[in-house]
C-alpha cells in the first residue's frame, strides 16, 4: 500500500537519468524469456478476473512449484532511480549506516536521482575493459548477482567484456569500527582472460586526494581505502587497476567518511579475506541463534536465511524500518508488527522484545485506531510465544492505555471506532471495517492473555463481545447481497462503496484488496464463515489475486504501482487459507512470492511490483527492499510446517497442526525436513521427517511442546499416488484419515510416528 501520496511525493515514471554511475540495459537475443509456451501472456494475466497462473499451477503434477512460476514472466529487476537496477542494502546487523550496492555491479552508493531515494556516501562506479564500459551494462553478459553460500550478505557476480570475464564480490564489514561507517569491501578478479582493466570512478562533491592509499577530502575524512593494485588518476577522480589471472584488486568504500587512520598502508588481500571471514562468522552466528530449519528445496532454504539476514540489516538498533535507503526508511506499525512477528516465529524472541517495545511506543496520530489494534496483536503474539507474564506486567503502562483508547472511544450509536481513513493513502474518513476488525482482534487477544495470566477481566471480555457484535451488525446492514458473490464493503453503513466488477479497475477497488487482507486475518468472521467466504470469492473472482498475491493498481502513475501486486499485504489472506486447510492455494502464494515476488538468487522485494516487464530482462518494483514483504514469506513458510491456531474462537491458541501444508515433493523418497526449537504458542517444538517411499514408510520424529494443546494433528502430505494406510507410535496403532492426518492429542514428549504407505499408480504412471 504505497505511501507515496501520503508522504507528498510526486508520481514518478522510470528514471532515465544516466550519469557516470548509470548503466544502460542492452537487451540481447540470449536473454531469459518465458519458456513455457502454454503459459498465458502478460496481458491475459493482467486482464483475468481469476488467478489463471495460480489455478494452472495447482493443476500441475505435484501441485504448485517454484519452477512453474519462475517461467511465467521475467523476474524483478528495475527501480525508479538513476541507477535503474535494484539496490542491495548491505550493513552489519542492526547498524544505522547502510551501503547501497547496485545489483548489476555498476556502483556502490550511487545516487538515486529522485526524492524517493535517500543518498549516503560518495558514489563509486565501476568500469571495465579498455573502453571503460559500465560493469553490468549489458545484462546478456552478466552472471548474477547471487549471495555467497546462497544466503549470506556477500554479493557475487561476474561480467564479460571483450576477452575478459571479471568477477566482483562485495560485502560490508562487521568490525564495529568499520561497520559504523558501512565500509563496503570489494574485490575484482578474472574468471577468464589473460588481463583486464578495472576503473573505480569516485564522484565526491569536491575533489579527493590520495594520502598513502586513502582517498580523503581537505578535512582528512577518508572515503576510499585502496589496495596496492590501484593507481590514482586525480584528473579523472578514478582508481585504475590492471589485473591478471590469479591476481586481485581490492577496495574499501566508506559510506560514512571516517577520520584518517594513523597508518596509510594499502588494503591487502589478506585484510580483505580477514574481513570476509569475520562477516561470514558474524552472520552465521546471528542466524544460528534462531531456529534450525532445513527443507528439501535449496531455493527455499536460501530464501528464508537471506531475508532474515536482510531484515536484520534493514533494522536500525531496535527500530523496525520498513525499508532502507529510500523514503520508507522509517517505522510503520502495521508492517513492523509483521516483521517483528517473523523474527519471533524464527526464534529471535530476545531480539524481538525491544523491537516490540519500539512499536508500542511509536505513534501515528492520523491512524491511531488502526495501528493500535496491530500493537495489541503483536503484544499478544509475543506473550503466547514466550509465556512471559513478567514482561506483560512490567509494561502495563504501555498497553493498558491502548485498550482504553479503543474501548472508551467506541461510538455510542454504532458501537464502532470513530471514523478514520479508508486506508493510509486514502484520506477519506469512513466507518472502517478493516480498522474495527483489527482493533477488535487486538483487544480480544490481550483479554485472552490476561485470562491466561490469571488476571481475567470479565468486563473487558464482555465489552469485546459486544464490540464484535456491533461490527457484525454493521456488516449485515452494509453487505450488497444483490451481487454475486455478496460484496462486503470496507466502508460500513453509509452505502457509498459499491461492488467492484473488477477490483483493480479503480484505485479504491485496489485498496479494497489490501484492506480485505486485514479483515480476513482478524478472524472477525470465524463465527460467520460464510462472510469470510464472500471476501475470498470476491478476491478470487473479481481480479484480486495473481500468483497467490494480492493485486494492486493505484491509478496514480507512481512507478511499479500500476497493473501489479502488493504482496506484503497478502500474509493475512494466505494465513486464512492455511487455517481453512486450503493448502494448494497457500502454496501458490508461497511459490508465487518466492519466484516472482523476490529477485532471483538475492531475494530482494519491493512494496509494489508490476506485472508488466520493462523489457525481456525484468519487471519494475517500488522502493525495495521491504521488511514486511520478507516477513510475508517467513510467516508463510513457517505455517506450511507448523500451525498454532485458536480453533474455538476464544482468543486462546488450542490447536497444533504439523506438516499440514508442505509441498508434496518435500516428502519424496529420501527427502528430509528438519525444524528444531520452533517457537509455538505451546512452547518449543522440534520435528524431523525421514521419507522412505521406496520402502513404503515415512518416519516423523517429534519433540512436542511442554504445554499440551487441546488438539495436536500431524499430516503426511505425500507425493501424488502415495497413500498413508496406517500409522503407529511406539507400536500403538493410530487412525489415519483420507488426507493422511493422525491425531496425537494424547501424546507428549518425544515420539516417533511411523506411517505405512501404499503406492497406487495410475496406468499412465505405470507406463511412463
Amino acid at each position: 500500500m504505497s505511501r507515496a501520496l501520503k508522504l507528498g511525493l510526486a508520481p514518478l515514471a522510470v528514471m532515465m537519468v544516466f550519469g557516470p554511475c548509470a548503466a544502460v540495459c542492452q537487451p540481447a537475443a540470449s536473454a531469459q524469456t518465458r519458456t513455457g509456451c502454454d503459459l498465458p501472456g502478460i496481458d491475459e494475466i493482467i486482464d483475468a478476473k481469476t488467478d489463471i497462473l495460480g489455478e494452472a499451477a495447482m493443476r500441475q503434477a505435484g501441485g504448485p512449484s517454484y519452477e512453474f512460476f519462475a517461467e511465467a514472466m521475467p523476474p524483478l529487476r528495475y527501480v525508479n532511480a538513476a541507477f535503474r537496477h535494484y539496490p542491495i542494502v548491505l550493513a552489519a546487523p542492526r547498524n544505522g549506516c547502510k551501503a547501497r550496492l547496485v545489483s548489476n555491479g555498476s556502483a556502490i552508493n550511487a545516487k538515486g536521482g529522485a526524492q524517493t531515494w535517500n543518498d549516503a556516501g560518495v558514489p563509486v562506479c565501476f568500469r571495465v575493459g579498455s573502453g571503460e564500459v559500465a560493469f553490468g551494462g549489458n545484462l546478456a553478459n552478466l552472471d548474477g548477482p547471487r549471495l555467497a553460500g546462497g544466503y549470506l550478505p556477500i554479493v557475487e557476480m561476474s561480467y564479460r567484456e571483450g576477452d575478459a570475464t571479471y568477477r566482483q564480490e562485495t560485502f560490508v564489514s562487521v568490525d564495529p569500527s568499520l561497520a559504523a561507517h558501512a565500509v563496503a569491501f570489494v574485490r575484482f578478479t578474472l574468471d577468464a582472460g589473460e588481463e583486464g582493466k578495472v576503473s573505480a570512478l569516485v564522484e565526491p562533491p569536491e575533489p579527493l586526494r590520495l594520502a598513502g592509499h586513502h582517498l580523503c577530502d581537505d578535512k582528512q575524512q577518508v572515503s576510499v581505502w585502496a589496495g596496492s593494485t590501484w593507481q590514482w588518476d586525480p584528473a579523472k577522480q578514478a582508481l585504475d587497476a590492471t589485473i591478471r589471472a590469479n591476481e586481485e584488486a581490492v577496495l574499501a568504500v566508506f559510506t560514512a567518511a571516517a577520520p584518517m587512520p594513523s597508518t596509510t598502508s594499502f588494503l591487502s588481500g589478506r585484510e580483505y579475506r580477514n574481513q570476509r571471514r569475520q562477516c561470514v562468522a558474524a552472520w552465521q552466528r546471528l542466524l544460528s541463534k534462531g531456529v534450525a530449519l532445513d527443507v528439501p528445496e535449496t531455493v527455499a532454504n536460501n530464501a528464508w536465511r537471506a531475508v532474515l539476514a536482510a531484515n536484520f540489516a534493514i533494522v536500525t538498533d531496535n527500530t523496525v524500518n520498513y525499508s532502507a535507503g529510500n523514503a520508507y526508511h522509517t517505522e510503520y506499525i502495521t508492517e513492523g508488527s509483521r516483521t517483528v512477528g517473523a523474527f519471533m516465529l524464527f526464534g529471535f524472541s530476545n531480539e524481538s522484545e525491544p523491537m516490540l517495545l519500539s512499536l508500542l511506543d511509536h505513534s501515528i496520530p492520523e491512524h491511531k485506531y488502526a495501528v493500535t489494534g496491530w500493537k495489541l496483536r503483536a503484544l499478544a503474539q509475543y506473550y503466547w510465544l514466550t509465556r512471559d507474564a513478567t514482561f506483560m506486567r512490567s509494561n502495563r503502562s504501555r498497553w493498558e492505555p491502548l485498550i482504553r483508547l479503543i474501548v472508551d472511544e467506541l461510538d455510542p450509536e454504532t458501537g464502532l471506532t470513530p471514523k478514520d481513513f479508508y486506508a493510509s493513502d486514502i484520506a477519506q474518513p469512513v466507518w472502517n471495517l478493516k480498522t474495527n476488525a483489527t482493533c477488535w482482534r487486538g483487544v480480544r487477544d490481550v483479554a485472552a492473555v490476561l485470562r491466561d495470566m490469571g488476571e481475567p477481566n470479565p468486563e473487558l471480555e464482555e465489552r469485546t463481545r459486544q464490540y464484535r457484535q456491533a461490527i457484525l451488525d454493521a456488516v449485515d446492514k452494509s453487505v450488497h447481497r444483490e451481487f454475486e458473490p455478496p460484496f462486503i464493503p470496507n466502508t460500513l453503513l453509509d452505502g457509498v462503496e459499491k461492488p467492484y466488477e473488477a477490483l483493480t479497475a479503480t484505485c479504491l477497488g485496489s485498496y479494497w484488496c489490501l484492506v480485505s487482507n486485514a479483515v480476513l486475518d482478524s478472524g472477525l468472521f470465524d463465527a460467520q464463515p460464510e462472510k469470510a467466504a464472500w471476501v475470498l470469492d470476491t478476491l478470487h473472482r473479481r481480479g484480486g489475486v495473481c500468483m497467490g498475491m494480492l493485486r494492486f493498481d493505484q491509478h496514480s502513475g507512481v512507478f511499479a504501482n500500476e497493473r501489479g501486486l502488493d504482496d506484503n499485504y497478502t500474509v493475512g489472506y494466505t494465513l486464512h487459507l492455511l487455517k481453512q486447510d486450503d493448502a494448494d492455494r497457500a502454496l501458490v502464494s508461497f511459490y508465487g512470492k518466492l519466484a516472482q515476488g523476490f529477485t532471483r538468487e538475492t531475494f530482494v522485494g519491493g512494496e509494489g511490483t508490476s506485472l508488466e516487464p520493462l523489457d525481456e530482462y525484468g519487471r519494475p518494483m517500488y522502493l525495495p527492499p521491504c521488511t514486511a514483504g520478507n516477513a510475508f514469506f517467513l510467516w508463510t513458510l513457517r505455517n506450511l510446517l507448523v500451525q498454532d491456531w485458536d480453533a474455538d474462537d476464544d482468543g486462546v491458541p488450542d490447536t497444533l497442526r504439523l506438516l499440514y501444508a508442505t509441498p508434496r515433493r518435500w516428502l519424496r523418497d529420501g527427502a528430509a525436513i528438519t525444524f528444531e526449537e520452533a517457537p509455538t504458542a505451546f512452547g518449543a517444538l522440534s520435528l524431523e521427517t525421514e521419507s522412505r517411499l521406496s520402502e513404503g514408510e515415512l518416519l516423523v520424529r517429534l519433540a512436542l511442546p511442554r504445554h499440551r494443546p487441546k488438539k495436536t494433528l500431524l499430516r503426511a502430505r505425500l507425493p501424488e499416488g502415495w497413500t498413508a494406510v496406517s500409522a503407529s507410535v511406539h507400536g500403538s496403532l493410530l487412525d489415519v484419515d483420507q488426507s493422511g492426518v493422525v491425531d496425537l492429542s494424547e501424546c507428549e514428549g518425544r515420539l516417533t510416528v511411523r506411517f505405512q504407505l501404499d503406492r497406487k499408480d495410475s496406468p499412465h504412471e505405470r507406463n511412463h
